[in-house]
């Protein structure tokens, strides 16, 4: 007992303010002008300058006035800072005020604080320079050494494996568990059109593989990074046709895409490649390499290794607060939206004035019901195809929960070599156009233990396939890495669009 009342005295144990003046034995090395240069640059390092435009996304006009404001608010901490050293004119900051009025124990846990995060502060600026001065002198035409900017950092696949194990493929979970499978340096590039800017997930992307990435759109600076990089260059391309958007670009060896090959449904997936399968609408027979929705999209099989994302919304839907369990749902299937495309025309005129109150399919929400509302709803919300097989709905619902019916002939699933799409518990179900009569009976066929794992599976899936989360960027360098393990390359021959 003795020696607990020992401890919690010394624990709280002040020191007088009187001998705060005392010599500690310590030479004094830094001057006014060391300290104040050294708190400037701790505080205006490579952050402000991201921070001013992120305050300029939130405030708008006002931003002049929020920084203003943040001014203040600095200015009151100066004082009470000010304040405090007239108080207890002694060196140490926070560490000393601690040791006057709380105690040791409180003013050793401050000390270290102070200490860890200078050290952080000073590696985030010293980081943050390092990546403006490498872009600076790529402007100047100045290559800097690859040593100085390429390197790998730790990869999170192991917590990627871990967190979607339900999903993924046993073949890919396998192979990914080579440790040589990751190629030790990649150089990523995006193309970007009006509409989907995605220059801006660039950052992100570069944070999470920790690979020196560019946004550039000019034929000549993607032929200089291919030439210097090889197959060692990733290249995004945000354009809902792909490559077809780009026939100049036919060599670029490895490329991330909204759009994928249009034979995968009728090579993985049993019924879907059946030529006999006549679509129930009148329709241009002929497929087209042209977004337009007025006959099937036809995207060729030419560049099987490239990379299958899907297409978010803008702004996507946040998965964390608009996920919503199984309970009180109470539509079997809900569609809402236009006729883009033979297969919608089809779906409304089947089932727009259809006598199942379970049902709804509509060119909108009804009246009272928002669009997240009508999606948290329903069990199953059909994804058919629009301009393109390629839609911002499937992501959509995912968000909401909700378990999604591919309606297309030719729809390419993204992550198609991690994921186990077309499996029984996997929480998507596909259905060929040419049997839309039967899509109320085949959903209520499903089993009630099936629908809820494919239900429950629909979060982690919104996490994997949503662009604003690392697992997706650690899920891109994935199947880069599986694609390259498998030796798949471009097609010559027989890759012309199909008629």
């Amino acid at each position: 007992m003795d020696g607990l009342r020992t401890a919690f005295a010394r624990a709280v144990r002040v020191k007088p303010i009187a001998s705060g003046s005392a010599p500690s034995g310590l030479r004094r090395c830094l001057r006014t002008v060391d300290v104040v240069g050294f708190g400037l640059g701790a505080t205006i390092g490579a952050g402000i300058f991201v921070a001013i435009g992120t305050g300029a996304k939130q405030a708008g006009p006002g931003v002049t006035l929020s920084f203003l404001l943040a001014a203040l608010g600095c200015s009151f901490s100066g004082l009470c800072y000010a304040e405090l050293s007239t108080l207890a004119p002694s060196a140490g900051s926070s560490y000393s005020f601690s040791y006057f009025a709380v105690g040791e124990c409180t003013a050793c846990v401050v000390g270290l604080v102070n200490i860890a995060g200078n050290v952080l502060a000073a590696a985030a600026v010293a980081r943050g320079w390092e990546g403006y001065t490498r872009l600076f002198l790529l402007k100047l035409g100045v290559q800097p050494p690859e040593a100085a900017y390429y390197y790998r950092s730790e990869s999170k696949l192991p917590l990627l494996l871990d967190r979607f194990e339900e999903l993924f493929h046993p073949l890919a979970r396998q192979q990914l568990k080579d440790p040589d499978i990751f190629p030790p340096k990649l150089h990523v590039l995006s193309l970007t059109s009006a509409g989907f800017e995605h220059c801006r997930s660039m950052p992100d992307l570069s944070a999470t593989l920790r690979k020196p990435t560019s946004c550039w759109l000019w034929k000549h600076r993607v032929t200089r990074v291919l030439k210097d990089q090889g197959d060692k260059a990733l290249v995004i391309l945000t354009f809902l046709t792909s490559r077809l958007m780009f026939p100049h670009f036919a060599d670029i060896p490895h490329v991330v895409s909204f759009t994928g090959s249009s034979d995968w449904m009728a090579r993985h997936l049993q019924g879907f490649g059946d030529d006999e399968l006549a679509p129930p609408w009148p329709c241009q027979k002929a497929r087209s390499s042209g977004a337009s929705g007025r006959a099937p999209f036809y995207y060729p099989d030419c560049w099987p290794q490239d990379v299958v994302v899907t297409l978010p919304a803008t702004p996507p839907f946040d998965f964390a607060t608009h996920w919503r369990p199984s309970e009180g749902r109470d539509l079997l299937a809900v569609f809402m939206g236009q006729r883009t495309s033979c297969t919608r025309v089809a779906l409304l005129r089947l089932w727009n004035k259809t006598r199942h109150a379970d049902v709804y399919v509509q060119e909108s929400s009804p009246a009272n019901f928002s669009y997240s509302a009508m999606l948290h709803r329903a069990k199953y919300c059909l994804v058919p195809e629009g301009h393109v097989p390629v839609t911002y709905r499937l992501l959509d619902v995912l968000s909401h929960g909700c378990v999604p019916v591919i309606i297309s002939s030719s729809f390419h699933p993204p992550f198609h070599r991690l994921l186990r799409w077309g499996e029984e518990t996997f929480p998507a179900l596909f259905l060929h156009p040419s049997k839309l009569r039967k899509l109320r009976s085949m959903l209520l066929a499903e089993e009630p233990e099936v629908y809820r794992k494919q239900q429950e599976s629909t979060f982690p899936l919104a996490i994997l396939l949503h662009p604003v989360t690392n697992f997706f960027f650690e899920g891109i360098l994935a199947e880069f890495a599986l694609a390259k393990f498998r030796g798949e390359r471009s097609r010559t021959q027989n890759c012309g669009a199909r008629n």
